[in-house]
């Protein structure tokens, strides 16, 4: 064989070795969330839960670099709770910054019963994608005592639900934020300026689409066993986590009877 066609030969398989890479980078990327529809959104979403979701979509295995990517679920409460409360916000949202005050004593009087999720739901306010990125990064960094902790700064300001919030002054706001919840503002900071290549950005979406997969069209939005809340006041919100936990206590003594027939 001469050396002219050795260099067409190599030439050919360079160009399929590339057409197959160029081939799986195009289907990975051409919907990076729909491993998404694959998440059961009435439960607690985990680390472990999104990395299965994304394997199957993928077909491959995730590095510890993705995995270690990977934001679960905020949440208060017993895990294995019967009855499964998930709000959806927007800390740039008014209505949701109203409803904190009843939303905060909801979560006291049921935290011992009730698993509570919050998932973000970007409105695209001006603030919205800045203030969520900052939950997220200190959920990232602090866990979820930290995410609740901030999450409870952010809606007290009002600043957050007008127009947007200068560079400067949100950088100094955020900081005082994160210092309060108990992170380290370096590592803080390093987070909010990558927020498309740590996980927190692919967060946000994730939640946006899985709310939109659960029938979401706005916030804020509650949701009781999978149900959602029509009527977003206090009241409703307190009789239909009555009502689940009243059917939960009627199940459990209804399989109790049956044991004991049997």
């Amino acid at each position: 064989m001469n050396k002219r066609l050795w260099v067409i030969l190599g030439v050919l398989v360079l160009a399929v070795f590339g057409g197959l890479l160029w081939y799986k980078n195009v289907s990975e990327s051409t919907d990076q969330l729909a491993y998404v529809d694959r998440l059961d959104g009435t439960k607690l979403i985990t680390q472990e839960d999104v990395i299965a979701a994304k394997e199957a979509e993928l077909g491959r295995s995730l590095t510890d670099e993705e995995k270690g990517d990977i934001i679960a679920d905020h949440y208060d409460g017993p895990t294995d709770a019967k009855v499964v409360v998930i709000e959806w916000e927007d800390f740039a949202c008014s209505h949701c910054q109203a409803f904190q005050t009843y939303a905060e004593k909801i979560k006291e009087d049921y935290k011992d019963r009730v698993l509570f999720i919050v998932r973000d739901f970007s409105l695209n306010y001006p603030n919205s994608v800045a203030t969520l990125s900052a939950g997220n990064a200190v959920a990232k960094l602090g866990g979820n005592e930290a995410f609740w902790k901030m999450s409870e700064q952010l809606f007290k300001d009002e600043k957050w639900i007008s127009q947007a919030v200068p560079t400067s002054e949100r950088k100094t706001l955020f900081e005082e934020y994160a210092k309060n919840a108990g992170v380290n503002v370096d590592d803080f900071n390093s987070l909010i300026n990558n927020i498309a290549n740590n996980g927190i950005e692919e967060k946000i979406d994730r939640d946006k689409r899985l709310g939109e997969n659960m029938g979401v069209t706005g916030t804020p939005t509650w949701m009781v066993n999978g149900e959602t809340v029509e009527t977003l006041s206090e009241s409703d919100i307190r009789a239909a986590i009555e009502a689940a936990l009243q059917e939960t206590e009627k199940s459990g003594d209804e399989s109790s009877n049956a044991v004991g027939e049997s």
